[in-house]
């Protein structure tokens, strides 16, 4: 699009073009000001294209796209708020016009090029510390588009926006959901008879089941899950991320990686919403009430933890929550009465089953796999094999109540 040629067209609408901010999926979007009296007010003006790509697609989503908008309102403080919108041509060529709210720049961006060290944000001890400040958000706005009956099909750390100019603590940061370019409506669940669509390219963020016509809003807490995990994973150089995504993905979240692991509803919330059964996640407002729950509390530190013994996580074969204990001394003995503490399963009932991820021969995906734990040599082996491999420990307890006394 001639520079020149979009100017004029802001300029016969009273905008002032100040620059690009960015593409998405459906449009780009651009930062803009309107003299109002004395002071100029600053917007953000995205642009779709309404001839130029499929149009009866394109005309679908950019229907939707305003609908939800306009369906949502600012009461919903974390989702981009919509003022209006119009049709305009430029160059001859027709175009959707939507004015928003201006934020200043994308989660991931924001990430590494903020005024308070950097990616060094992941690793600030808070209080609070940036998942803490940001993600609660993440889900305020979820719950807000999910509780309309929409689902968003397209979270990522590219359209969650960051709408404080130069926040100099974490606290400060306010973030917004936006892009609804690929959003639509789900009146019911995905048990009814409506039909879908399946998309037939699955973006690293995309949940497994979005190649079906049978989901539902659950496709966005997985997303969030990985968004969660970008939160609490420090990588210093960005470019790692494609691939650190890629193996979250394949193998599952890798616990000793993340910066925090003192905090066990961290982990079992990246382990619930990254779960490939979408049976498996959390609600937005399931996962929220599970952070406010533990703001005030949590575990032993990293450092003291490590040097008193091996973490593992742990739950009740009924349960859907993990959480998170310590092995003093490798031992099957400490190993049982660590998870009677935590379970009251008593020592002598129970069955230990070892979780893990597995490439088996003659298969290219992982599958899930179990091996019973019942001895000092499989427990040392069970640590070693999981610290060599940095991978987690992961076990389910089940109650054998036909054990004598």
């Amino acid at each position: 699009m001639n520079e020149q040629t979009l100017q004029s067209a802001f300029n016969s609408l009273g905008y002032v073009n100040e620059g690009f901010l960015g593409g998405g999926r459906y449009g780009n979007v651009y930062q803009v000001s309107k003299l109002s009296g004395a002071r100029a007010e600053k917007y953000a003006i995205k642009l779709l294209d309404t001839e130029n790509r499929n149009k009866l697609d394109s005309q679908k989503y950019n229907d939707r796209e305003v609908k939800l908008l306009k369906t949502l309102d600012i009461r919903d403080q974390n989702v981009v708020q919509y003022y209006e919108h119009w049709d305009i041509a430029v160059g001859g060529t027709p175009y959707l016009c939507i004015r928003m709210e201006l934020c200043w720049r994308n989660l991931f961006t924001f990430v590494y090029n903020n005024n308070m060290g950097g990616a060094e944000i992941v690793k600030a001890p808070g209080k609070p510390r940036l998942y803490q400040q940001v993600f609660p958000q993440i889900l305020e706005g979820l719950k807000a588009i999910h509780s309309r009956g929409w689902v968003h099909r397209d979270i990522h750390y590219g359209n969650i926006l960051v709408t404080t100019p130069k926040p100099s603590t974490i606290s400060e940061i306010r973030i917004k959901i936006a892009d609804f370019g690929l959003a639509r409506e789900i009146k019911t669940t995905s048990k009814s008879d409506e039909t879908l669509s399946p998309f037939t390219s699955l973006g690293p963020f995309s949940a497994p089941e979005l190649s079906s016509r049978t989901y539902d809003k659950k496709v966005d807490l997985y997303s969030a899950g990985i968004v969660l995990y970008f939160l609490t994973r420090y990588l210093k150089d960005k470019r790692q991320w494609e691939e650190e995504i890629r193996k979250l993905k394949n193998e599952g979240p890798f616990y000793n990686h993340l910066c925090f692991r003192d905090d066990a509803t961290l982990i079992t919330l990246i382990m619930s919403l990254t779960n490939e059964d979408p049976k498996k996640r959390k609600t937005a407002e399931g996962a929220l009430k599970k952070m406010k729950e533990s703001a005030d509390t949590s575990l032993q530190d990293t450092e003291n933890s490590e040097s008193t013994g091996t973490s593992f996580l742990v739950k009740k074969a009924s349960d859907e929550d993990w959480k998170r204990g310590t092995c003093k001394n490798d031992t099957w003995s400490s190993l049982t009465h660590e998870i009677y503490s935590i379970t009251g399963v008593e020592p002598k009932l129970q069955e230990l089953l070892q979780e893990t991820k597995m490439t088996l021969p003659g298969s290219d995906e992982p599958q899930r796999i179990t091996v019973e734990i019942n001895n000092d040599y499989q427990v040392e082996q069970m640590i070693l094999s999981a610290s060599t491999n940095q991978k987690r420990v992961c076990i389910v307890v089940q109650e054998n109540m036909d054990i004598s006394p």
